[in-house]
């Protein structure tokens, strides 16, 4: 599909451009603001120190942490579509050393915040004066005993410039200039990595069949480099666990995702015990689509031989018009995406593989950023990236210190805006093959974003546990780990090639946050009780949902699910998320052709 035409973001709402001077008066302005807040409050954070004065330091402190957010995110996005350009990367890299140093000034303030006595520190969350921080002080007192001494803070935050963060940034760059050899049609072109994995969804058996061999063969001949970055990472990952005082590298990302180890271990049994409905369903794939045995490259193909694409224009309209469907305020924000430039969607060479959002800051606005080829996955990739993008604007009323929330939380947002548009589409569509390729096409999502995610936090898992305890792991073992999980969930319903073995290394999230994937099946999961909860009372709903997305980051996961009367933590309420995903194989049996 042609990139001409395709929007492009406009980034001057942040900045010019890498060279545009306000950056350096930023940086300025930045500085001596840290400086003075430095001299003012160093000695004064403590347990003598007011609701009042609190509240004060709390306005300072959020204008300092909101101007480096906004130049942070703005060199990131500037370097996701130049990721091959040596200018681009080094401002990127010469913006983030700036605002270390510039948190090295002002990290004291919330180890002094931490070392309040927690009495102190929960009369403060009560208190009348602090309401607009009152779940930022909540999650001061969780932190309390993970939080190190500023010299120690100060070294990590330092020194992650020349280690983990150097080490993501190379392999990210790495695998965006890998480019293999591809013929298709007679002729012969160079692919990326995310070219290629768009290719799995090909009607054609060949193509995808030499695209999955393409895609491990860009593995195996980067598999060094991935295997000692991934092992440098893990190690990273671990040596902060224990400074900080976690029992498994995994907790860290459950305190900052604010749900319990029980709680994500419960949910990530009960989706590994019905790994029987994945093979469940790709026997009836295999049925679908006479042409068994099913190999793992055909898990995406479409049951139709039709290659239907829509134009970008085509899947803006789609997306619109089944938000609006939902809730005219959520269309509404939605278009601002388009009519105003937040939003990046040419698939170019130096352009990062995959699809995001920014969310920028309270007083800004979010960006997002895809790769757009034009298959219906792409379609609903955009509603799910919108999905993120209205969930930040609608946030815009928190204070930067509740701007943010937990992924878990972030990828229920964008989940649920996929499954607005996927019920829309059924609801339009009657002729009953098109609809049975819609509903396996969603099923698929969900094996995706549950299932495999779930495989891979169960892979991480054992990686970190292995890499805990025998050392560096090799190439091979990596290997033999990732194929060992990807067969537990598929069982004998698809085989799975040798060449397939090295994907696990062109995952960005293994590398760049560690045990992030759980929050996809945890999204995916809430979003499939919260839009049972829609069908019911639809009005009720929209107005809740408006209210849960405008929340931001002020309230925990749990007490914002609490509102729809959700226990998180209860394995039943994870165990009807299976309920629902086997309803959706049972709906396509009905269908069968």
């Amino acid at each position: 599909m042609t990139t001409k035409n395709l929007p492009t973001w406009d980034l001057t709402d942040l900045y010019n451009g890498i060279t545009d001077p306000k950056i350096d008066r930023d940086f300025e302005t930045l500085t001596a603001a840290a400086i003075a807040f430095e001299k003012e409050w160093r000695k004064k954070v403590n347990m003598k120190i007011s609701a009042e004065t609190l509240r004060s330091v709390l306005n300072a402190y959020s204008g300092i942490v909101s101007g480096i957010q906004k130049v942070e995110s703005y060199a990131y996005l500037e370097h996701s579509t130049h990721t091959g350009d040596e200018a681009y990367g080094a401002a990127y890299q010469n913006i983030v050393t700036k605002t270390s140093t510039i948190r090295s000034r002002i990290i004291f303030f919330e180890l002094s915040l931490v070392a309040i006595p927690a009495k102190k520190l929960e009369a403060f969350v009560i208190d009348i004066a602090l309401a607009p921080y009152k779940h930022f002080l909540e999650k001061k007192i969780q932190e309390k005993k993970h939080r190190l001494a500023e010299l120690a803070e100060d070294i990590l935050q330092q020194k992650s410039l020349t280690g983990k963060q150097a080490f993501i940034r190379l392999q990210d760059e790495n695998l965006t200039a890998q480019k293999i050899a591809m013929k298709i049609a007679g002729k012969t072109k160079q692919y990326s990595v995310s070219e290629l994995l768009n290719l799995l969804y090909s009607p054609k058996r060949e193509i995808r069949k030499t695209a999955a061999q393409k895609i491990g063969a860009i593995g195996k001949s980067t598999l060094a480099h991935s295997t000692f970055t991934y092992n440098t990472l893990m190690q990273d990952f671990s040596i902060d666990a224990v400074f900080r005082s976690f029992e498994k590298p995994e907790d860290m990302r459950h305190l900052e995702n604010e749900v319990s180890r029980e709680a994500v271990n419960t949910m990530s049994d009960v989706v590994a015990q019905a790994y029987s409905l994945v093979q469940e369903y790709y026997a009836f794939k295999t049925e679908v689509l006479h042409i068994g045995p099913l190999y793992s490259y055909d898990k995406y193909a479409p049951i139709s031989t039709k290659n239907k694409t829509h134009s970008f224009g085509e899947a803006q309209e789609l997306v619109l018009e089944a938000f609006t469907d939902f809730s005219p305020k959520y269309a509404n924000i939605a278009k601002l995406f388009f009519n105003k430039r937040w939003i990046d969607v040419a698939s170019t060479p130096q352009k990062r593989s995959g699809a995001y959002c920014m969310y920028v800051t309270p007083d800004t606005h979010p960006y997002i950023l895809l790769n757009y080829h034009g298959n219906k996955r792409d379609v609903s990739t955009l509603a799910h990236e919108l999905g993120h993008g209205i969930h930040a604007y609608l946030a815009r009323k928190q204070n930067i210190l509740q701007f943010d929330w937990p992924i878990t939380i972030s990828e229920t947002a964008s989940i649920f805006a996929e499954k607005i548009l996927f019920e829309h589409t059924i609801k339009k569509t009657k002729d009953p093959k098109e609809k049975l390729a819609l509903i396996m096409g969603k099923i698929e999502e969900l094996i995706a974003s549950i299932f495999r995610q779930i495989s891979m936090y169960r892979f991480e898992q054992e990686a970190h546990m292995l890499r805990a305890s025998q050392g560096e792991l090799t190439s091979t073992q990596f290997n033999a780990l990732w194929q060992k999980h990807q067969k537990e969930m598929f069982g004998s319903s698809l085989r799975m090639p040798t060449v397939e073995e090295t994907y696990w290394s062109l995952i960005p999230h293994l590398f760049h946050t560690p045990f992030y994937v759980y929050s996809y099946a945890f999204g995916a999961l809430l979003t499939l009780s919260l839009y049972s909860l829609y069908a019911k009372s639809p009005k009720k709903f929209v107005t809740q949902y408006i209210a849960f997305l405008s929340a931001g980051g002020s309230k925990s996961p749990e007490k914002l699910a609490s509102v729809f009367n959700i226990d998180l933590n209860a394995k039943s309420f994870w165990e009807q998320g299976m309920a629902e995903f086997a309803s959706l194989i049972a709906q396509a049996k009905t269908l069968r052709i």
